[in-house]
Parts: structure tokens; C-alpha cells; sequence
């Protein structure tokens, strides 16, 4: 695949535009390629926020190693993100969100975006929280639930992930914080 140069920071044209070319490539490869993204793709295809990204985060499922390949023949920055525990993304409700005649891309979903960005909660992982709760309708109690299923399967310092589920609460659920610290009391 040839190099081809894209701006360092891309916005939902920029990942468009990427997707097609990767679609040319495939096609001439007649390899019919599935991925399953995850990250600020998403985010920024599904109108959740109009923001751009600089790579694709990739789940470990379908044909990510393939399409990795593909992008680092182009120079098109790109991981598999392997560090997850709170979604299992061989059991995850996907989304399509690019279709071309080789190529599929889809997302998880809004819910799995939210617990995988709680998980991490850098950088802008709590405004795109806030951008998909408030874009979908997300209720305390989905989210409650969600904190509690994740809970259960998180690896790492509980403590700061019940910090990050509680930060969220405190902006996005104000009237709700003391439920919320009754069943998750800080330390």
C-alpha cells in the first residue's frame, strides 16, 4: 500500500478518507476485512464529539492484525488494545459505522465505549463519558449498573476506578451522589 500524507490530527473526513483508502487497498486484495474499533474512532464517527483523534484503537477480535498491517504499510498509526477488563469484545453488541465494498468498521457500543473510557479515564476519556451519556440518555441508574459490573471484573486499584465512576456521578448525576457513595463509599 502506498504512503499517503494525512493530517496529524484527523477529524471525521480525515477518518473517512482512511477508511476508503484502506477499503482500495483490501479490494485489490479481494480480502474482505472486519475490524472492530474502539477509542476516539468512535467517538468522533458517531457524532459523540466533534473532537479529532490521531489513531485507530483496534480490539483483538476479527481481522485487527490484518488491517494493523495494511495501516502500517501506509504509516497510518494504529494499536490493538489488549489491556481491557471491564468488556469482553468477543461478547460486545457491535455497531457498524463505515461500510465499504471490502471493508467494515465497526464500533462497540455506547454502553462498552463508556466502560472501557471509565476504565482508563485520561486525557479527554471524561468529556467523551459526558458526551455519550448525554447524546444517548444514559440514566444514573444504566451507569450505576455498569460502575457495578465493572467493578467486578476490573483489574487494577479499585480505588480509582470507583474515583472515576464517582467523578462522572458528581457532573453528571449531582442529585445523586449520596446513593451513589452509600453503595460505593469512598476510601
Amino acid at each position: 500500500m502506498t504512503r499517503k500524507k494525512y493530517p496529524r490530527e484527523w477529524t471525521k473526513e480525515t477518518i473517512l478518507e482512511i477508511f476508503r483508502d484502506l477499503d482500495r487497498h483490501f479490494k485489490e486484495k479481494n480480502r474482505p476485512v472486519e475490524i472492530l474499533t474502539i477509542g476516539g474512532v468512535p467517538i468522533v464517527l458517531q457524532g459523540f464529539q466533534n473532537r479529532s483523534t490521531n489513531d485507530i484503537d483496534l480490539a483483538p477480535v476479527r481481522d485487527s492484525e490484518l488491517f494493523l498491517k495494511a495501516c502500517h504499510e501506509a504509516g497510518i498509526p494504529g494499536q490493538i488494545v489488549t489491556l481491557c477488563s471491564t468488556v469482553d469484545f468477543n461478547d460486545v453488541d457491535a455497531m457498524l459505522i463505515f461500510r465499504g465494498s471490502f471493508l467494515k468498521v465497526f464500533s462497540v457500543s455506547p454502553g462498552d465505549l463508556i466502560k472501557l473510557k471509565l476504565e482508563r479515564f485520561r486525557k479527554q476519556d471524561p468529556e467523551d463519558i459526558y458526551s455519550i451519556m448525554q447524546k444517548t440518555g444514559v440514566t444514573f441508574e444504566q451507569f450505576f449498573q455498569w460502575v457495578k459490573e465493572g467493578r467486578s471484573y476490573y483489574i487494577g486499584r479499585e480505588s480509582e476506578y470507583l474515583l472515576s465512576a464517582r467523578i462522572v456521578v458528581e457532573r453528571m448525576f449531582p442529585e445523586r451522589l449520596s446513593d451513589f457513595k452509600v453503595v460505593f463509599p469512598p476510601p
